[in-house]
């Protein structure tokens, strides 16, 4: 599975890697095959926005959160 992380005016740190990858070992739970997940990370003005595109056999997933907070918008 190839994971890709972009950051948009945002560092991402090795604590900010390993928190997006946590997150997707509990969706992998739930797919038979993931073949990629791209993650893209905002840092608007006051807001944190996060993005993510999987690609599972056969489907594709996007979702997009805001928060106040990093780790609350993965």
């Amino acid at each position: 599975m190839q994971i890709e992380l972009t950051g948009h005016g945002v560092d991402i740190t090795p604590a900010l890697r390993d928190y997006v990858n946590e997150k997707i070992g509990r969706i992998k739970r739930h797919f038979e095959q993931l073949i990629s997940v791209h993650v893209v990370m905002h840092l608007d003005k006051i807001d944190h926005r996060v993005e993510a595109t999987i690609n599972a056999s056969q489907k594709r997933f996007h979702a997009e959160f805001s928060a106040s907070d990093m780790y609350a918008a993965i």
